[in-house]
C-alpha cells in the first residue's frame, strides 16, 4: 500500500514536469527505480519491518526522483523561457511602427523679373546682339530705365557716338517683344545727352500686369517642365500648355499681340510672339531652341537628341477641346514643313534663323523622320507626358505610343471617339457612335459618365472636365476629377503647420519631408491637395527623393490670381514598413 501510494506520488509529481521532461526522462528514472526494487526486493522485504529502514529507503529513493526532476526541471524551464523569448522577439518585430511624421517647406523659385537680373547684357538674344553690337553698360543703364518705366535717361556720361547709342536703344527696343511689352519706341536726343523712352498704356496698368506677366513666366519655366522631365517631355510639356492657354489672335495692329506678354497674360498672340516666347522659354530648359521666320510667318526648330525638328506652336495654339484639335504640327522635318506651309496657302520663300528678321543665317536641316507618327495625327488625341504616353485615334480604334513614336499598340479595338483627355491615369473620350461621353481606364472596359447629354467637345480645365453642345460654353458641365472633402479629412484632426509668404512674381514648390522612407506605389494624387480659397483643388506634378524620404509638390497651373492656397496631406500615407501617418497636415500659403 505503501510503495503503491509513493508510485501514486511519483506520478503527481511528473504531471507538473514539462512534457520534456516525461519523456526523456521519465522513462530512465523509472527503469532505474525499478532496478533498485529488483536487487534489493529481498532486503527491502525484510526492512519493511524495521521501520527506520523502510523510511531511510524511502527518502533516499524519493530524494533521487526529486533531484532528477529539478535538474530537468531546471533543463525544461530554461527552454521554456527560450522559446517565450523567441515568441516574444518574433512579436516585437511584427509589432506596428510608430506612426510617420512630416515637416513642409514652401520654396519659391528665383526670380525672372528684370529687376533681379545681375547683368541684363547678357540676356540680349544673340541675333540681335550681333546686328546692334550695343555698349554694355549703356544697355543696362538703359534697361533698369525701362524695368522702372522712366521716362527720361540722362546718357551723357558715354563716350559713345550717335550711332553708337542710338543702336543700344534699339538693340532694347527689340527686347521689348519679350520683356517690356510697354515699351512702345525710344528717342535720343540730337545732342546724344537724352534717351526718352515711350511707353503704351496707363501706367499703373502696366505695373499690375507686368506682375502678372513674371508670375506667369515663372511658372512656364519651373511648374510646367519639370527638372526631372526629359528634353522631350519638356518640349510637349510647354507646347500643351501654351496651346491650351492661348488662341492665335487676328489683330495685328496691337503691338502687344506679338510679345509673350500677350500670350502669358492676354491669352492671345500671333507667330512671332509664339516663337520668341518658345525660344526664351526652351533655351532656359536647356534644350537649344531656335527662332526661325520667313516674310508671312515664324516658327521654331529644336534639337532633340541631336536633331533638329521644325514646331509650330501657333498652329496648335488654341485648338484644345475643339475639332481642330492638331498634333501634327509638333515635330516636322524640313518636307512636312514645306508641305503643311503650302497646304495653308503660306510662303514657303525665305526661310531664315534668327529673331530680329533681318538675320539673314539660313536654319540647319531637319531631316529626321522619327516622328512623323505625330503628322498622322489631326484631331483625337490626349497626351500623358507623365508617364511619356500619347493616346491616339486611328481606324484600328483607340491606340497608345510612347511620346518618341515607339510601341503603338492598340488600346481598345474597333472604338471609335470625337475628342479625347486624359487625367490621372483616366482616358476620358466621346464616343462616336453614341455620342455619349465615356470613361476608361487603358486597357480597362469603358464606363458611361453622362447618358444624357451629347457634347460635341471636351477638355480639360485644371482638375475639371469640361463638356458640353455649345463651343461658346454656354451649356458646360462641368465634373470635379480630383475632389477633396475636407469634413471627411476632419479638421479637428489636422496638425496646422506653420504658414509662409511667396512672393507673387515666383513659382513654388512644397518639400514634403517624412520621417521614414515612403514607397513609390503611393498614389499621391489621392494623398496630397493644394486647394484655394474657393476649395478648388489645383494639379500637381509629384517627384519623390531617391531615398524616399521628401517629396516636392509643384503646382501644374499657375496660382499667381490667388491670395491664399492650403496644402492638405491626408493620413493614408504609408511608410516602406508600414507605418501609418499620425494625423492629417495642412499648409497655408499667402501670395503677396
Amino acid at each position: 500500500m505503501k510503495l503503491s501510494g509513493n508510485k501514486g506520488c511519483l506520478y503527481r509529481f511528473t504531471e507538473k514536469v514539462p512534457d520534456k521532461f516525461r519523456l526523456e526522462h521519465l522513462f530512465l528514472l523509472s527503469k532505474s527505480f525499478l532496478l533498485i526494487l529488483d536487487k534489493k526486493r529481498i532486503l527491502f522485504w525484510r526492512e519493511m519491518n524495521n521501520v527506520k529502514g523502510y523510511y531511510r529507503k524511502f527518502i533516499f529513493l524519493l530524494t533521487m526522483v526529486l533531484f532528477f526532476a529539478g535538474c530537468s526541471q531546471t533543463s525544461g524551464t530554461a527552454g521554456m523561457n527560450s522559446a517565450d523569448s523567441t515568441r516574444e522577439a518574433a512579436a516585437e518585430k511584427v509589432k506596428k511602427p510608430s506612426p510617420m511624421t512630416l515637416s513642409v517647406e514652401a520654396v519659391a523659385d528665383p526670380s525672372v523679373a528684370a529687376e533681379d537680373i545681375t547683368d541684363p547684357y547678357m540676356e540680349i538674344n544673340k541675333y540681335a546682339l550681333e546686328i546692334h553690337r550695343p555698349d554694355r553698360d549703356l544697355y543696362n543703364m538703359l534697361f533698369r530705365a525701362a524695368d522702372d518705366m522712366k521716362k527720361s535717361v540722362d546718357i551723357s556720361a558715354f563716350n559713345l557716338s550717335f550711332k553708337e547709342k542710338v543702336d543700344t536703344a534699339e538693340c532694347l527696343l527689340s527686347e521689348a517683344g519679350c520683356r517690356f511689352f510697354y515699351l512702345k519706341n525710344y528717342k535720343i536726343s540730337k545732342d546724344g545727352k537724352t534717351a526718352t523712352l515711350i511707353y503704351t498704356g496707363n501706367m499703373d496698368e502696366n505695373k499690375r500686369n507686368k506682375e502678372i506677366f513674371y508670375s506667369r513666366l515663372s511658372h512656364l519655366l519651373n511648374n510646367v517642365a519639370p527638372k526631372n522631365y526629359t528634353d522631350m517631355q519638356k518640349f510637349l510639356a510647354v507646347y500643351e500648355y501654351l496651346c491650351e492657354t492661348s488662341n492665335y489672335s487676328h489683330d495685328i495692329k496691337d503691338p502687344a499681340t506679338f510679345s509673350p506678354y500677350s500670350i502669358l497674360v492676354k491669352g492671345e498672340g500671333i507667330c512671332g510672339g509664339y516663337a520668341n516666347l518658345m525660344a526664351y522659354t526652351m533655351n532656359r530648359l536647356n534644350v537649344r531652341t531656335e527662332y526661325v521666320c520667313n516674310e508671312p510667318h515664324a516658327w521654331n526648330i529644336i534639337m532633340l537628341d541631336g536633331k533638329w525638328y521644325n514646331t509650330d506652336v501657333t498652329w496648335g495654339a488654341g485648338s484644345a477641346g475643339s475639332m481642330y484639335n492638331y498634333v501634327n504640327f509638333v515635330l516636322m522635318n524640313d518636307k512636312q514643313r514645306l508641305e503643311s506651309l503650302e497646304n495653308n496657302g503660306t510662303s514657303t520663300k525665305g526661310i531664315i534663323l534668327g529673331y530680329p528678321r533681318d538675320n539673314p543665317t539660313k536654319p540647319p536641316a531637319c531631316t529626321d523622320e522619327s516622328f512623323s507618327g505625330y503628322c498622322s495625327i489631326f484631331d483625337d488625341y490626349a497626351m500623358d507626358i507623365e508617364h511619356s504616353k500619347v493616346y491616339l485615334q486611328s481606324d484600328k480604334g483607340i491606340e497608345c505610343m510612347n511620346l518618341d513614336c515607339t510601341g503603338r499598340s492598340t488600346i481598345a479595338a474597333a472604338m471609335k471617339t470625337i475628342q479625347m483627355a486624359y487625367f490621372n491615369g483616366i482616358l476620358y473620350f466621346i464616343n462616336a457612335d453614341d455620342n455619349l461621353l465615356y470613361s476608361m481606364i487603358p486597357g480597362e472596359k469603358p464606363e458611361l459618365i453622362d447618358g444624357k447629354m451629347l457634347p460635341s467637345y471636351i477638355k480639360l480645365s485644371g482638375t475639371e472636365l469640361v463638356y458640353g453642345v455649345d463651343p461658346s460654353g454656354a451649356d458646360s458641365k462641368f465634373i470635379n476629377l480630383l475632389p477633396v472633402d475636407l469634413d471627411k479629412i476632419g479638421e479637428e484632426d489636422i496638425v496646422s503647420l506653420s504658414g509662409t509668404d511667396i512672393p507673387r512674381t515666383c513659382s513654388f514648390s512644397f518639400n514634403i519631408k517624412f520621417s521614414s522612407e515612403v514607397g513609390t506605389s503611393q498614389n499621391w494624387n489621392e494623398s496630397v491637395y493644394l486647394v484655394d480659397s474657393k476649395g478648388n483643388t489645383i494639379p500637381l506634378h509629384f517627384e519623390l527623393s531617391a531615398d524616399g524620404g521628401i517629396l516636392s509638390v509643384r503646382p501644374e497651373q499657375c496660382i499667381s490670381d490667388n491670395d491664399e492656397v492650403s496644402l492638405i496631406i491626408k493620413k493614408d500615407i504609408i511608410s516602406v514598413d508600414g507605418a501609418e501617418l499620425a494625423s492629417p497636415y495642412r499648409m497655408d500659403v499667402k501670395i503677396r
